[in-house]
């Protein structure tokens, strides 16, 4: 696994309280990230993280005291930096079709140059990340993060096109969405993609 031995181990007793903190988060967080998405929840653990990362045990859950609340934090983090620069860039579009295409188009450029953000966020199969997860509970910290654009989808969506009855047609959306991260995932290349979302939006034009 690339990147996983490329930390200085530093004396922690040497930093201040919240120099220590911060050593230790940032190291925690860039090697789980990766263990994540390549090996998933299931392959995680504490003691190897210490091993990978030249931190003691006791270092780690002094701030993490255990696997899940590592794996929280790294999809919070994932997932609040997509959901921010989405929102960022849906925002004053010209009209309903212009915001999904930019959503779009924003989505899968964005994820094909983060292959280990995309996998965290967006995680599909046996191998997902996810699995070692309850589903409901990856469902509910989602829909946290999610919520911003969607209330935004359905107001446009309310003045535009379906006044009181958007809320199902956001639903649809996302599931496109989530669809074309999988193929993504899949390997499927940028430029289908965006044709096939292309054949989406006018389908629902």
């Amino acid at each position: 696994m690339k990147n996983l031995q490329n930390f200085k181990v530093t004396k922690i007793s040497k930093l201040s309280h919240d120099e220590k903190k911060e050593l230790i988060e940032a190291k925690v967080l860039d090697i789980s990230r990766e263990i994540f998405a390549t090996r998933g929840f299931k392959s995680f653990s504490l003691e190897g993280l210490a091993s990978l990362s030249g931190l003691s045990l006791k270092d780690i859950t002094y701030i993490f005291p255990d696997e899940k609340s590592v794996y929280w934090k790294v999809f919070s983090e994932e997932a609040r930096l997509f959901y921010d620069q989405l929102f960022l860039e849906i925002q004053g579009r010209e009209n309903w079709m212009d915001t999904l295409k930019s959503m779009f188009y924003f989505s899968i450029r964005y994820m094909y140059q983060r292959p280990l953000a995309r996998k965290i966020i967006f995680p599909f199969g046996i191998d997902s990340p996810v699995m070692g997860i309850k589903q409901s509970q990856f469902n509910k910290k989602a829909k946290t993060y999610e919520l911003p654009v969607k209330q935004y989808l359905e107001q446009l969506f309310d003045r535009e096109l379906f006044p009181g009855h958007s809320s199902l047609f956001v639903e649809v959306i996302f599931d496109f969405l989530r669809g074309i991260m999988a193929k993504l995932d899949e390997g499927q290349e940028i430029d289908v993609l965006l044709k096939e979302t292309d054949y989406f939006l006018n389908l629902v034009m």
